[in-house]
């Protein structure tokens, strides 16, 4: 039975996005103004908008031409574009375990810091960390087992904007209120700025820019994926503004002494304690949001026939428990984590130096790159025919003796070469996830397979090498102009995002060992105060492929 589930509007996916890119990381600017000074901050934030847009679109247009392939369909995750351009399902479990691994690892993070805004609200109770991250999870339980698809959860993305702007208010309403200090000093560029510390602390922009890993999740879900580049029309906007504004904001009424996490601008009161509230009610959402991708990506595994059965149709029951199984057990996993690692948010903040820039940045360019390469395979049998139109499938299997070999690129059986002859038009591209090519019957020996595959392997990165370039790698036919402006920016891209990996990494590596040396044991009680402010900017710091 098809399922009743409708896909949201790309208004409602707007909001979606936004609790997710536009969440805690916020908080953290002021802190990367006091270490860059005004001109570094305000042009990282400004140009690096245009840089997470234009690599949001390679993904929707990956997926638009990976759906146009006749028998092709658009990828629901990263791990299925993955497959379907880069390799196949070698390449899809890496990046399945890479995407998902540092989801789950962020959901502890935020556990952790829904535990600590708990904590503020409860200020003058010093309520212990392990109690504050176990409450936190339990009042976060049912709406975490109730909500099962994104588009369920649109209303809360679009009050959960409204949360994080209301956090914001209180604490620039207040540090307004008590005035400028008398020795703040700001500066065009902050005093003893190094190379070194220029992409530390770009790589705190870059990673609240990184929201790419959940981007084909929502493109599944939307009634019209077409629409899905419109939803920068309102997200980009807010964006930029928003983290202009509290960077500019902080800066200058705390200038180089401000707090890497906004809310420890904060003295005790009641301003913190409501600041804190609506804080963990953003962190909720935010956090339930990304259990719904996290939890059905492992229903689907589990349960694959039952994933998108709701609750009042046949087998809803069964469906909704175990969803609900795996709720729990995220929580409760997510829960010890958080609790076990007493620095676990500098090995978070590790996991993200490596992952996010990839994940978000490179991936994207990757996946284009293996749809160009099967876009040019196909273009060219196309020249080749003399045909505009590409033919249509067969549908029918035949042996490698009879009709020829299939050449693949990922999961992806682009030609049909017949012996003797060049590619046959009519049998191209076949069908997404295509079936394995018949195995070779005259050469069963191990070594022809081992050289087939080693050819196979430098043709494949000959021709995306070649891809990238718009040249054919049969024939040397060149791609269309248009196609080629996407060199530079990409190349660009790549470039700055693994300089800012590199010493991003070494920060964090430096930060843990310090770390070690300061903060107690696992399952400690950290009563508030204990070390708020830099577990917080630590754990934010790392986590911004989730922001």
């Amino acid at each position: 039975m098809e399922s009743a589930h409708r896909g949201s509007h790309w208004l409602g996916t707007s909001w979606i996005m936004l609790t997710d890119i536009v969440g805690t990381s916020v908080l953290t600017f002021a802190g990367v103004a006091a270490q860059l000074g005004w001109v570094w901050t305000i042009v990282f934030i400004v140009t690096l908008a245009p840089v997470a847009i234009y690599t949001a679109l390679l993904m929707s247009r990956t997926a638009s031409a990976l759906a146009k392939l006749p028998g092709g369909a658009r990828p629901a995750s990263m791990g299925e574009a993955a497959r379907m351009t880069l390799g196949g399902d070698k390449a899809a479990s890496a990046t399945y375990f890479a995407v998902y691994g540092f989801a789950f690892l962020g959901q502890s993070s935020y556990i952790l810091v829904l535990g600590q805004c708990l904590q503020g609200v409860f200020f003058q109770s010093q309520l212990c960390l392990p109690t504050a991250t176990a409450l936190s999870c339990l009042m976060c339980l049912p709406i975490g087992v109730s909500v099962r698809h994104l588009s369920d959860s649109v209303a809360l993305c679009f009050l959960n904007l409204f949360l994080i702007v209301a956090v914001l208010a209180i604490v620039m309403a207040k540090m307004y209120l008590d005035g400028r200090p008398a020795e703040v000093n700001t500066f065009a560029f902050a005093e003893g700025l190094s190379f070194w510390t220029v992409f530390g602390a770009a790589s705190n922009v870059v990673y609240s820019y990184a929201g790419h890993w959940l981007y084909f999740e929502l493109m599944a879900d939307m009634q019209t994926p077409e629409d899905f580049p419109r939803v920068f029309l309102i997200n980009a906007p807010l964006q930029v503004f928003l983290y202009l504004l509290v960077a500019c904001w902080g800066y200058h009424f705390a200038g180089d002494k401000a707090e890497g996490y906004f809310l420890d601008n904060l003295p005790d009161g009641e301003p913190y304690r409501w600041a804190s509230i609506l804080l963990f009610a953003h962190v909720a959402i935010a956090f339930l949001v990304k259990n719904v991708v996290i939890c059905r990506a492992l229903h689907e595994r589990l349960a694959p026939s039952r994933v998108n059965t709701g609750f009042r149709e046949s087998g809803g029951v069964r469906a909704q428990a175990e969803f609900s199984a795996i709720v729990v057990f995220i929580f409760t996993i997510g829960c010890l984590i958080a609790n076990s690692i007493p620095f676990f948010s500098d090995m978070l903040a590790l996991i993200g130096s490596l992952l996010s820039g990839p994940i978000s940045f490179l991936l994207p360019i990757a996946f284009w790159i293996g749809t160009r390469r099967a876009l040019a395979v196909a273009e060219q049998m196309s020249v080749r025919s003399g045909s505009c139109e590409l033919g249509e499938m067969n549908g029918e299997e035949a042996s490698e003796s009879e009709q020829g070999s299939w050449f693949r690129w990922g999961h992806l059986d682009l030609v049909k070469v017949t012996s003797g002859q060049g590619p046959e038009l009519q049998e191209l591209p076949r069908a997404v996830r295509a079936p394995q090519a018949p195995k070779q019957q005259s050469f069963p020996d191990s070594a022809y397979l081992y050289v087939s595959n080693l050819v196979r392997g430098v043709w494949v990165w000959y021709g995306a090498v070649l891809t990238l370039l718009r040249v054919c790698p049969c024939c040397g036919v060149v791609m269309p102009r248009a196609a080629r402006s996407d060199i530079l920016p990409c190349a660009a891209i790549a470039a700055f995002i693994l300089v800012t990996m590199g010493l991003g990494t070494s920060h964090t590596v430096n930060e843990i060992f310090e770390n070690i040396r300061k903060y107690g044991r696992p399952f400690d009680c950290q009563a508030r105060h204990a070390r708020t402010g830099d577990l917080l900017q630590s754990v934010l710091n790392g986590f911004f492929l989730l922001e």
